[in-house]
Protein backbone atom coordinates (compact mmCIF):
# COMPACT_ATOMS: atom_id res chain seq x y z
CA UNK A 1 0.00 0.00 0.00
CA UNK A 2 2.89 2.42 0.71
CA UNK A 3 4.53 1.40 -2.57
CA UNK A 4 1.24 1.92 -4.40
CA UNK A 5 0.84 5.40 -2.85
CA UNK A 6 4.42 6.25 -3.81
CA UNK A 7 3.78 5.19 -7.42
CA UNK A 8 0.58 7.25 -7.49
CA UNK A 9 2.40 10.38 -6.27
CA UNK A 10 5.18 9.80 -8.82
CA UNK A 11 2.62 9.40 -11.60
CA UNK A 12 0.77 12.57 -10.66
CA UNK A 13 4.08 14.45 -10.47
CA UNK A 14 5.08 13.18 -13.91
CA UNK A 15 1.74 14.21 -15.44
CA UNK A 16 1.96 17.67 -13.82
CA UNK A 17 5.53 18.17 -15.06
CA UNK A 18 4.55 17.10 -18.58
CA UNK A 19 1.56 19.48 -18.58
CA UNK A 20 3.71 22.36 -17.31
CA UNK A 21 6.38 21.71 -19.95
CA UNK A 22 3.74 21.57 -22.68
CA UNK A 23 2.27 24.86 -21.48
CA UNK A 24 5.68 26.55 -21.48
CA UNK A 25 6.45 25.31 -24.98
CA UNK A 26 3.05 26.46 -26.25
CA UNK A 27 3.51 29.94 -24.78
CA UNK A 28 7.00 30.21 -26.26
CA UNK A 29 5.81 29.24 -29.73
CA UNK A 30 2.68 31.39 -29.61
CA UNK A 31 4.50 34.57 -28.51
CA UNK A 32 7.18 34.39 -31.20
CA UNK A 33 4.79 34.46 -34.16
CA UNK A 34 2.89 37.80 -33.70
CA UNK A 35 5.76 40.04 -34.90
CA UNK A 36 3.99 40.51 -38.24
CA UNK A 37 0.82 41.61 -36.46
CA UNK A 38 2.69 44.37 -34.63
CA UNK A 39 3.94 45.76 -37.94
CA UNK A 40 0.38 45.66 -39.32
CA UNK A 41 -0.93 47.58 -36.29
CA UNK A 42 1.78 50.23 -36.75
CA UNK A 43 0.87 50.58 -40.44
CA UNK A 44 -2.81 50.92 -39.57
CA UNK A 45 -1.96 53.52 -36.91
CA UNK A 46 0.00 55.53 -39.48
CA UNK A 47 -2.99 55.37 -41.82
CA UNK A 48 -5.32 56.54 -39.05
CA UNK A 49 -2.96 59.42 -38.22
CA UNK A 50 -2.86 60.38 -41.90
CA UNK A 51 -6.64 60.41 -42.17
CA UNK A 52 -7.10 62.26 -38.87
CA UNK A 53 -4.69 65.01 -39.87
CA UNK A 54 -6.68 65.81 -43.05
CA UNK A 55 -4.22 64.23 -45.43
CA UNK A 56 -0.99 65.42 -43.83
CA UNK A 57 1.14 62.30 -43.75
CA UNK A 58 3.10 61.81 -40.55
CA UNK A 59 5.79 59.18 -41.00
CA UNK A 60 7.38 58.18 -37.72
CA UNK A 61 11.08 57.39 -37.70
CA UNK A 62 12.12 53.77 -37.20
CA UNK A 63 15.31 52.81 -35.40
CA UNK A 64 17.67 49.92 -36.18
CA UNK A 65 15.94 47.79 -33.58
CA UNK A 66 12.57 48.03 -35.34
CA UNK A 67 11.18 50.24 -32.58
CA UNK A 68 9.11 53.33 -33.20
CA UNK A 69 10.96 56.55 -32.41
CA UNK A 70 8.40 59.00 -31.12
CA UNK A 71 10.53 62.15 -31.14
CA UNK A 72 12.43 63.54 -34.11
CA UNK A 73 14.69 66.56 -34.52
CA UNK A 74 11.95 68.89 -35.71
CA UNK A 75 8.76 69.69 -33.90
CA UNK A 76 5.47 70.62 -35.50
CA UNK A 77 2.57 72.45 -33.95
CA UNK A 78 -0.27 70.21 -32.93
CA UNK A 79 -2.91 70.11 -35.64
CA UNK A 80 -5.48 68.01 -33.80
CA UNK A 81 -8.31 69.88 -32.16
CA UNK A 82 -10.55 68.59 -29.39
CA UNK A 83 -13.42 68.14 -31.84
CA UNK A 84 -11.23 65.82 -33.97
CA UNK A 85 -10.97 63.26 -31.17
CA UNK A 86 -13.53 60.48 -30.88
CA UNK A 87 -13.50 58.42 -27.69
CA UNK A 88 -15.13 55.01 -27.66
CA UNK A 89 -15.78 52.94 -24.56
CA UNK A 90 -16.29 49.21 -24.70
CA UNK A 91 -18.02 47.51 -21.83
CA UNK A 92 -19.67 44.19 -21.18
CA UNK A 93 -23.31 43.50 -20.58
CA UNK A 94 -22.66 42.67 -16.92
CA UNK A 95 -21.01 46.03 -16.15
CA UNK A 96 -23.09 48.20 -18.48
CA UNK A 97 -25.67 49.22 -15.87
CA UNK A 98 -23.21 50.75 -13.42
CA UNK A 99 -20.56 51.98 -15.86
CA UNK A 100 -22.90 53.94 -18.13
CA UNK A 101 -23.95 56.50 -15.47
CA UNK A 102 -20.30 57.06 -14.53
CA UNK A 103 -19.35 57.60 -18.17
CA UNK A 104 -22.27 59.95 -18.76
CA UNK A 105 -21.47 61.94 -15.62
CA UNK A 106 -17.73 62.30 -16.11
CA UNK A 107 -17.27 62.54 -19.85
CA UNK A 108 -20.36 64.26 -21.11
CA UNK A 109 -20.87 66.71 -18.25
CA UNK A 110 -17.22 67.72 -18.07
CA UNK A 111 -16.90 68.13 -21.85
CA UNK A 112 -19.80 70.52 -22.43
CA UNK A 113 -17.88 72.49 -25.08
CA UNK A 114 -17.86 69.64 -27.55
Amino acid sequence: SVARLKRLVQGITLVAAAAYTTLLLYQTVSTVAPRQQVKTVVNISILVIQIAMNGNLIVPAVSDFNNLVLATGTSRPVGTQLNDVFISVKTTRNYHKWRLPVILKTWFQLAKDQ
